[in-house]
């Protein structure tokens, strides 16, 4: 029931879509919204990456819109001139990533540092398989300390990811590291091979 609640507070069925829900109320008088692409990418990598069973409710990936109930449940667009084509690919790529990657789908969770609206988190499996995971839903761009001792010594390079610049992380031999995460931006770092 908790998890529920955390995925939907309201605790009803007929929510907006996750991507109305990431909308920012733009300055003017009569509060019209503007679209928080940026946020919508955050919380789809972060389904992809928690433990548990990705929810993508149809149409999500393609940006489609719609507001509370019954305005949720528009019909899916079967022209795809209509669709948001970085948000597919998005959602294409981390969905992918997840596939490919153990630890994402049955990895163990584990909390690596925090600072501000910066979050970073380890996600292992048997067999030395692992993700470390940094997300910044700030406004500026954060240094996060991880302390990720499983990967101690070891050099991270980021999954490909659109729109994502190729990083790598050196994890010290006590395994703390320093990862740069943008504005509202976010990285998936594994191990180089």
């Amino acid at each position: 029931m908790r998890l529920v609640r955390a995925f939907n507070p309201d605790f009803r069925h007929g929510v907006a879509r996750p991507r109305e829900r990431a909308r920012l109320v733009a300055a003017g008088v009569d509060g019209r919204l503007a679209q928080d692409f940026l946020a919508w990418r955050l919380a789809t990598l972060l389904i992809a990456t928690l433990p548990g069973a990705p929810c993508v409710y149809y149409g999500d990936e393609v940006g489609l819109d719609g507001g509370p109930d019954p305005d949720c449940r528009r019909s899916f667009p079967a022209d795809e001139a209509l669709w948001d084509h970085d948000a597919l690919a998005w959602a294409r790529a981390v969905i992918a990533l997840r596939r490919a990657t153990p630890a994402l789908r049955r990895g163990a969770f584990r909390t690596a540092g925090a600072a501000g609206a910066a979050l970073g988190f380890v996600r292992g499996a048997t067999g030395g398989d692992l993700a470390v995971i940094a997300v910044n839903a700030g406004a500026e761009s954060v240094t996060l300390a991880l302390r990720v001792p499983e990967a101690a010594g070891r050099r991270l390079v980021s999954a490909a990811l659109p729109g994502c610049e190729p990083s790598s992380v050196e994890v010290g031999g006590d395994g703390d590291a320093q990862v740069r995460v943008g504005a509202r931006a976010a990285t998936v770092l594994l191990p180089a091979v």
